[in-house]
């Protein structure tokens, strides 16, 4: 009786886990991640406040809807230029990247950015030639 139930109970989770594959993208099965080097981040999000600072940090927006990317490096740029890159999480396909002219005395910038398809997608914040920050995000339809 026990092993009948585990059986079971084993097609059903797999069905399940099948069914759930199915109908979700693997945007809809994964949270996006975030990495910080020394402190650095990235924070997106619609709109600004007062004070220029993201109102509210969200990671999940729709297709060719702009938001707010924030980059903080935690310290002076100490380089006349950062790029920003736009990843594709399924091949790692650089799909954008865009350097920005800086004072090497500053330590944030803000861009906008939008994707066209949905999906999972890197932002990497790179000062010089080290990577300092990644932010994923989600784009719905």
């Amino acid at each position: 009786m026990v092993m009948r139930f585990a059986i079971v109970f084993s097609v059903i989770a797999i069905i399940t886990a099948v069914t759930v594959t199915r109908f979700f993208s693997d945007a809809e099965l994964r949270t996006p991640e975030s990495t910080s080097i020394d402190g650095a981040f990235i924070e997106t999000g619609l709109e600004l406040d007062d004070n220029n600072l993201i109102a509210l940090v969200s990671d999940t927006f729709k297709i060719n809807q702009d938001f707010y990317i924030h980059f903080e490096n935690n310290g002076p740029f100490e380089n006349e230029q950062i790029k920003f890159q736009l990843v594709d999480t399924k091949n790692d396909q650089i799909l954008a990247q865009e350097p920005f002219d800086v004072e090497i005395d500053d330590h944030d910038h803000y861009s906008l950015v939008f994707f066209s398809s949905p999906g999972l997608y890197r932002i990497v914040a790179i000062v010089g030639d080290q990577i300092r920050a990644t932010r994923e995000v989600i784009i719905e339809e």
